[in-house]
């Protein structure tokens, strides 16, 4: 009798102090969602960006209509001509998870060692055509690269790439851009 007793004055605990409590929680977050939303309505309609319309979303979502930044995009050009003339394929903004693997035994240091690779990519990948196996790996050092950060991860990438046995170069502008690449290909 007593259990009963215990577990009536829980439920009514529960329904009549802690439920509005929860509803009045449940409220404030939708009304925040959709303060939210129409700040970054508002912050994104010079550009026809809109939110996701559903509520429940915490995150929203955009295209950015280019894959590739103007500065990028003038390097491509550049690379697609030279990979065409030498019968190359180039790929852009490639993971570097998709072209190395960590080799460890230990599965919780191999994960260790993917997280540090997953988020990061390089800018583009010189193929050989027939197979699509990277000959050589190509980034772009702009000013962002001078900040000691970005000279931090850069390092890693090149180290990470080097033992793996990837040629790696870094270009600052596209003078003689044929030769260097000639160059470190073996080119004739």
């Amino acid at each position: 009798m007593k259990l009963i007793l215990v577990f009536i004055i829980f439920h009514l605990f529960v329904s009549i102090i802690i439920s509005p409590f929860i509803m009045l929680s449940i409220i404030k977050n939708v009304k925040h969602d959709r303060k939210l939303k129409k700040i970054y309505n508002s912050e994104n309609k010079k550009n026809n960006i809109n939110a996701n319309t559903n509520t429940n979303n915490k995150y929203w979502y955009y295209s950015k209509k280019q894959l590739l930044t103007n500065h990028e995009k003038y390097y491509y050009n550049a690379l697609i001509g030279y990979a065409n003339k030498y019968n190359f394929h180039l790929l852009a903004k490639v993971r570097l998870a998709d072209l190395v693997e960590a080799d460890e035994r230990n599965y919780s240091k191999k994960q260790f060692a993917f997280y540090k690779i997953q988020a990061k990519h390089i800018d583009f990948a010189l193929c050989d055509k027939s197979n699509l196996e990277p000959v050589l790996i190509i980034e772009i050092d702009d000013n962002t690269h001078n900040d000691a950060e970005r000279i931090k991860r850069d390092n890693f990438v090149d180290e990470v790439l080097n033992k793996t046995g990837y040629k790696i170069v870094h270009l600052k502008g596209l003078k003689n851009i044929e030769y260097t690449l000639n160059y470190i290909l073996g080119i004739k």
